[in-house]
């Protein structure tokens, strides 16, 4: 890692079983977490652009990554320099895809900030969706691209009508918004499908990840508040529900209706979790729902995803700790981070201990 973050030039070596990674609280441990996200997906799980992950005065950050996928050397790099595109070699042959990183590495997170996919705004569950789901089908990042372009392009008509409606009352824009709505129906209904598909596993999977976790019966459901809703689903159903709201996004001069208005909702025993339930419940119930997507990955893919836990052991009580002990065993690389040692009572199930003080990265003592 390069010009990343707080580390300056740093060479991390880790296991290909479980890493605990230890110090004191904003040291580091979360960021190189989050390097290893980004080497995987080109994107923080923070939610952070390019310019905010760039080391204070560094001109650009450059991440490298070396090991194996099924027997195979690999190696992934991503550099990045403000006002330029960022630069992804696999194998050291550059690649203008994104969406070819995704067949690589998988990789699933949990930390503190994710309680945020339940109490923050809908941009973050869209984010969580379409990061999952990318790392699933190659295609879909495409989907998401297309349908930016004809929102981005059908908005700015809205824009243009929506001037013209404010002044005289009435404008005859259908036919030109016409062209838009076949192909913001198309590209939005095929985003609606991939993610009706997504929910409906991964909230089979989180319901018995919760339980597992949390042994009791209590139930809990992810529910998929698209737009349109399920049962609309249909290119006539939809083409209806723009034509409807025509009016109003003359008006609002911005497209009301379609994939980027989608939104989750986290019930426990058919209760809202951002209304109603406590933090812990809140913190339990995304712990299920990451697992959930590790596990769907890992079957639909054949290959076990990384997985990063950041701080669970001040996030989690003793006996949540106890079920998610009992749930990993099997998995591939794993990073765990902690700020007190003396909280991880099972240290011997760590292959690789590593310290992190100030950005800089040491093999524990007791390992050299």
């Amino acid at each position: 890692m390069s010009g990343f973050r707080n580390f300056d030039s740093e060479t991390v070596e880790l296991s290909p079983g479980a890493n605990l990674l230890f110090g004191p609280n904003g040291s580091g441990k979360s960021n190189l977490l989050e390097g290893i996200f980004y080497l995987c997906t080109a994107k923080s799980f923070r939610g952070a652009t390019d310019d905010v992950l760039l080391r204070d005065k560094s001109e650009f950050f450059r991440l490298v990554g070396e090991g194996s996928l099924n027997d195979s050397p690999l190696k992934i790099e991503i550099a990045y320099k403000p006002r330029e595109k960022k630069r992804i070699k696999i194998n050291d042959v550059p690649e203008t895809k994104l969406s070819t990183l995704y067949e690589y590495l998988k990789v699933v997170s949990f930390g503190p900030d994710d309680v945020e996919l339940v109490y923050g705004p809908p941009t973050v569950r869209r984010r969580f969706l379409d990061i999952s789901i990318a790392q699933l089908d190659r295609g879909y990042i495409s989907l998401l691209w297309e349908y930016r372009k004809v929102l981005a392009q059908r908005n700015a008509l809205l824009r243009e009508l929506g001037e013209a409606y404010d002044s005289l009352g009435a404008v005859d824009g259908d036919e030109l918004l016409g062209v838009w709505d076949e192909r913001l129906i198309e590209f939005g209904l095929a985003i609606h499908r991939a993610r009706a598909r997504f929910i409906q596993r991964v909230s089979e999977l989180a319901g018995d990840f919760h339980s597992k976790l949390v042994n009791t019966d209590s139930r809990f459901d992810i529910k998929y508040t698209a737009s349109p809703r399920l049962e609309e689903q249909t290119e006539a159903a939809f083409k209806e529900k723009l034509a409807s709201r025509r009016r109003r996004e003359l008006v609002m001069k911005q497209s009301m209706y379609g994939p980027h208005r989608d939104d989750l909702q986290f019930l426990l025993s058919d209760v809202d979790c951002r209304s109603f339930a406590s933090r812990g419940q809140v913190k339990t119930a995304v712990l299920a729902i990451k697992l959930a997507v590790f596990e769907h990955i890992k079957a639909l893919c054949g290959e076990t995803p990384i997985l990063l836990l950041d701080e669970i052991y001040s996030d989690l009580d003793r006996n949540r700790l106890d079920s998610l002990s009992l749930l990993l065993p099997g998995l591939s690389q794993v990073l765990v981070t902690t700020s007190k040692l003396e909280e991880v009572r099972d240290l011997d199930a760590f292959e690789n201990s590593l310290s992190i003080i100030e950005g800089r990265v040491n093999k524990h003592k007791s390992q050299m």
